[in-house]
């Protein structure tokens, strides 16, 4: 059993206890390990009969065999279980772009092709979103089509006073292309979601605000996107 940092912290909120005891087989992971030090936490196995016997050991990767196939690279050489939440939304973000490209495809062959240049500036923000998390990096959010994200927040939030449209139900009378822009629109705000299990902790602290504000702005500029293909329909 993979133990993580997440899983070793709200065990150990529960008791703030220095021995956690911990089921036989339990490795834990390079930041599970370091939060081990950091709290001076001892950690023990148990044995079948549920006696606390040995120390816990990091999974550790196997240069000659390479790493166990259950294991991914987090950060360079550090291992986590493939269910980690960080893994899981890198792989939201990935179906994210594979379903973004679809639609920029659709689009050209249909002559959109400032809606296509458009979705490229998403793609490219998108990618670097993707490159903070894994560099470990602050994200930084400049314009997209030359919007701040206070302008994309604003004219999300008033459509009407910006575009003549109002905030109403989707319907199949708004047209296909608007639908699929309503489409990436509730996908970006599902890796939303990833994002805040990925980096919020059991206290409510997010440690990645930058990521999930940048990914909440993007949900809102698919929707500004949207307002302004419905007027032209």
């Amino acid at each position: 059993m993979i133990i993580t940092e997440r899983e070793l912290r709200e065990i150990w909120q529960k008791t703030k206890g220095t021995i956690i005891t911990l089921p036989e087989g339990s490795v834990l992971t390079p930041l599970a390990r370091d939060f081990v030090r950091s709290k001076q936490i001892q950690i023990q196995l148990e044995d079948k009969a549920g006696t606390a016997v040995k120390k816990a050991l990091p999974q550790k990767t196997n240069l000659k065999g390479g790493k166990p196939e259950q294991m991914t690279h987090l950060y360079q050489n550090e291992l986590v279980s493939k269910n980690h939440p960080v893994i899981a939304l890198r792989g939201q973000l990935d179906l994210f772009q594979t379903l973004l490209i679809d639609t920029q495809i659709g689009l050209q062959a249909m002559g959109e092709l400032e809606l296509v240049r458009k979705l490229e500036e998403v793609a490219v923000f998108a990618r670097n979103i993707m490159a903070a998390e894994v560099k470990r990096q602050p994200f930084e959010f400049k314009t997209l089509w030359g919007l701040t994200a206070d302008e994309i927040r604003e004219r999300s939030h008033y459509p009407h006073q910006y575009y003549g449209v109002s905030h109403s139900p989707l319907s199949y009378k708004q047209g296909g292309t608007v639908i699929k822009l309503h489409q990436l629109r509730a996908k970006i705000r599902e890796v939303e979601l990833y994002a805040n299990r990925a980096f919020t902790d059991t206290n409510g602290e997010c440690s990645r605000v930058d990521l999930v504000q940048a990914l909440n702005r993007l949900s809102s500029a698919f929707y500004v996107l949207a307002c302004e293909q419905q007027i032209k329909a």
